[in-house]
């Protein structure tokens, strides 16, 4: 019995004494366990990062021999005569002749088709680097369909005077471009010297 009690108080001097070592194993141990999962986790998230530099997106004119009767502007008030008021525009307004084909800016996936009364029929493409192209006053009827995937150039419909909000200036595409769903100024994108 005088043997067992020994054997406990030497075990319980010797935790005593080196207790710190034990702290320090469990230390190192508890870092090494971390080091080998943050690098785990960062090999894992470094591998599932795509590039954030797209290829750059080309960008055609929607039309050919058209007159731009209104540019964009979100500051400025521009006179609407057909609502007979003042507002911004945030879109370059095209006039062409009733029925002229209307062609795809840029490459894209047609993610929306609609009509309403004063936007007329609507064709909505969406393409990469969060960039979105809006086809406005456009014909009934047309060449693509929501889900549709296009190339820059192709023609997506004829143009119309469907858009009743801007009724007076005839026959035109409403053109609209956004990023990120905010709309932003198209001719930083198109070639709009000769027109």
């Amino acid at each position: 019995m005088d043997n067992t009690s020994d054997n406990t108080k030497a075990k319980i001097t010797w935790f005593a004494k080196y207790w710190y070592l034990m702290l320090f194993a469990v230390g190192v141990l508890a870092f090494i366990i971390t080091i080998v999962a943050v690098g785990s986790n960062e090999e894992k998230i470094n591998n599932s990062v795509e590039p954030t530099n797209a290829a750059a997106l080309t960008f055609y004119l929607p039309l050919t021999d058209a007159t731009i009767t209104k540019n964009y502007d979100d500051k400025a008030l521009q006179y609407n005569a057909t609502l007979n008021q003042w507002e911004v525009h945030k879109a370059i307004d095209f006039s062409v002749a009733n029925g002229a084909n209307v062609c795809a800016a840029c490459s894209g996936k047609v993610v929306d088709i609609y009509s309403t009364y004063l936007d007329g029929t609507v064709v909505v493409i969406e393409h990469a680097n969060n960039l979105k192209t809006k086809y406005a006053s456009l014909d009934s009827e047309l060449n693509v369909a929501v889900g549709d995937n296009v190339v820059g150039g192709q023609i997506i419909g004829r143009v119309a005077n469907s858009a009743k909000g801007e009724a007076a200036e005839g026959a035109h595409l409403h053109f609209e471009m956004l990023e990120n769903d905010k709309k932003i100024d198209p001719s930083a994108y198109l070639n709009l010297e000769n027109k």
